[in-house]
């Protein structure tokens, strides 16, 4: 079992697909199962040409409503706990079925809350908490130690909110007329896992709320060239 198989690298990850497709030859007892952001799919390409036909893939997205509650509410009940439906619904709208940003709703929630069932104005008092949780250690873990040029590219995709958005388009906010200067800015934050490509010439952020992260604390700066060296 592996876990954040994007950042695995090439030739390594190429050996594991060679020696699986041996396994599978020999029909052996072993089975791979991996879990990784979108761009797996073309590291696993790159590795071996014929790994997409080795491999069943699925596409975890973020909690529908009725799962995102039930993922609060029953763990709570078995405890002898219940939570309204409105306290329910004001988690989901805030987490956006993330898991784990429902995990660390539901565990401010419990914490907080001194009676059941827990209400709405439980759920609304811990919404600044978790933001401010989140904020300083599952937001600021990806970008502490960003570069300048990292940084200013996420937040001009910030200032285009969330979803997928065109390389032209994310060069434009940053003053450029052309996405080239920063396509290196770009696959460098790929390999971070800090966004992907969902389709050729875009980019996503690869966790929800990232774009509200940086718009509230980043400026929007334009790109800066780098100085062209003058002659020795």
């Amino acid at each position: 079992m592996f876990d954040e198989l994007q950042f695995a690298a090439s030739e390594a990850l190429g050996a594991v697909v060679s020696a699986l497709h041996k396994v599978a030859q020999r029909t052996l007892p072993l089975t791979m199962v991996a879990a990784g952001l979108p761009q797996t799919r073309g590291v696993l390409a790159e590795a071996a040409s014929y790994s997409e036909r080795m491999f069943e893939t699925r596409t975890v997205e973020r909690l529908v409503s009725a799962d995102a509650m039930a993922a609060l509410a029953e763990p709570a009940r078995a405890e002898g706990v219940e939570m309204l439906s409105s306290a329910l619904d004001e988690a989901v709208r805030f987490t956006d079925g993330h898991p784990f940003f429902l995990q660390v709703f539901g565990d401010h929630l419990w914490r907080t809350s001194e009676a059941s069932p827990i209400t709405l104005e439980d759920a609304i008092r811990v919404g600044p908490l978790v933001r401010d949780w989140l904020d300083r250690g599952f937001f600021t873990f990806r970008t502490d130690r960003l570069p300048d040029a990292q940084r200013r590219y996420l937040r001009a995709m910030a200032q285009l909110g969330p979803g997928e958005h065109s390389s032209g388009d994310i060069a434009a906010v940053l003053g450029l007329k052309s996405s080239a200067p920063v396509g290196q800015t770009r696959d460098a934050l790929i390999r971070r896992g800090l966004v992907y490509s969902p389709r050729l010439g875009y980019a996503a952020f690869t966790v929800p709320q990232f774009d509200d992260y940086m718009r509230r604390h980043f400026e929007l700066e334009l790109h800066t060239p780098r100085p062209r060296r003058g002659p020795d």
